[in-house]
């Protein structure tokens, strides 16, 4: 286990291409979602991506 201080982390408001390049530039698959030094959750890139296809089949235009 590392210090908070040293992963690298994403915050809620973090749009999800700029988490999911960071994840591509470090090799991660998952990152800790972090709010006021607590982790509130954890994103996958597998999570990720299957929410860019649903966004994809059903023609929602914008992504956050």
């Amino acid at each position: 286990m590392l210090p908070l201080e040293q992963l690298k982390c994403v915050e809620p408001e973090t749009e999800l291409w700029s988490a999911l390049e960071l994840m591509d530039r470090n090799g991660f698959n998952r990152m800790p979602v972090i709010r006021d030094q607590h982790v509130i959750g954890v994103l996958s890139r597998e999570d990720a991506i299957s929410f860019l296809a649903t966004l994809q089949k059903f023609g929602t235009p914008r992504v956050k």
